[in-house]
């Protein structure tokens, strides 16, 4: 393929290609032009002859959804982590392998931990949780705490990206912008499609009881996998004790794909196999206000025997690369790099010694 050819490449959606053979040399100049998997995908050639793998480990990566798909002899789409309705639409066009630990690895890669371990872990809330995108399931959670009494004196929290035309308000307070007391300097550049600061997880997480984590939401059929990105994987890695609102038999499934135990010493866990999504919020909330008047201390101590095991199974998921699908192609690289530097933080430390 020659220069000319690749200038046209870098049309947005350009259906009719000049390129009518693929090889994996030129799949990988395609991509590196663009950086974009939707635009990616939408200027792909059709090759019947061809193993197409496409890797999207972002959702900010598929937007918008591609307008066109190539026809290839098959099409294997690896997803780190996804929402509905990406995942349904994604499973339509291939092979779906769910690289179900991708951001276990990503959060042990890139992890700034240095104010976290210098930080106070005197218990001064009794939950933190941290609302990054304000969906729907996120609003509710919010509505629920509030209704619960939870909110501004017992507990910290953030809520940085207000729903925008929303014709209902779920939560009143949704349309106002909140920062953490110790993370006000990420509004000087705040970017709610990418945001970095995740990466340093703020004290008032070293200072609560625990993580109340607002998940990404999974496909919609009942099989489809539950996923776990970096809100879920980074309680986990730092040993800091956490109930996450998501889908129906979130904790559930943790624990039968990984062997991540429940925090049920201190709360009850039925409110993870009701169905209705509202109801299971409310339910959630419903223990954690039990809570709210009891010696935070002694909870800490309750659990901390199943933080610190649930802290050595994660370091064990990255040291073995058991949970890494095991796929031969040439973009393979794409992950491989972020295993191997994760695994080479884990051999050198980790994060074990930040167990409270």
């Amino acid at each position: 393929m020659n220069e000319e050819q690749f200038k046209n490449i870098d049309k947005p959606y350009l259906i009719h290609q000049t390129i009518t053979t693929m090889d994996d040399q030129q799949f990988k100049k395609i991509e590196d032009l663009d950086g974009n998997t939707a635009k990616t995908v939408n200027r792909l050639p059709d090759d019947p002859s061809y193993v197409y793998d496409i890797f999207i480990p972002r959702e900010y990566n598929i937007f918008p959804f591609p307008k066109r798909w190539p026809k290839s002899k098959k099409t294997r789409i690896m997803v780190g982590a996804m929402d509905s309705p990406f995942y349904d639409n994604w499973k339509k066009e291939g092979e779906l392998i769910n690289f179900d630990s991708f951001w276990l690895f990503e959060s042990a890669r890139e992890l700034d931990v240095t104010e976290y371990n210098n930080a106070s872990s005197d218990l001064k809330y009794l939950f933190t949780t941290m609302i990054n995108r304000s969906k729907l399931h996120r609003r509710y959670l919010m509505k629920e705490l509030d209704n619960f009494g939870l909110l501004y004196d017992k507990s910290e929290y953030s809520f940085l990206n207000p729903p925008k035309d929303e014709n209902e308000v779920i939560w009143h307070k949704e349309t106002e912008q909140e920062v953490l007391t110790s993370q006000e300097w990420i509004l000087d550049d705040y970017n709610y499609e990418k945001p970095d600061f995740e990466w340093k997880p703020p004290i008032e997480l070293k200072q609560s009881l625990l993580q109340i984590v607002g998940e990404t939401i999974g496909g919609n059929e009942p099989l489809d996998p539950t996923f776990m990105t970096e809100k879920t994987w980074i309680p986990l890695l730092l040993g800091i004790p956490f109930v996450v609102v998501s889908s129906q038999n979130f904790h559930r499934d943790m624990y039968e794909r990984f062997g991540i135990e429940m925090y049920d010493e201190i709360i009850d866990y039925h409110f993870d196999s009701v169905p209705e999504m509202q109801m299971r919020i409310h339910s959630l909330v419903k223990e954690i206000n039990k809570l709210k008047h009891q010696n935070w201390h002694e909870l800490r101590k309750r659990v901390s025997k199943k933080v610190k095991r649930n802290q050595e199974i994660v370091h064990k998921l990255i040291t073995s690369a058991d949970t890494v699908p095991n796929i031969e192609s040439f973009d393979s690289e794409k992950w491989d790099w972020i295993v191997d530097e994760a695994q080479k933080r884990i051999k050198s430390g980790g994060f074990l010694k930040n167990l409270m």
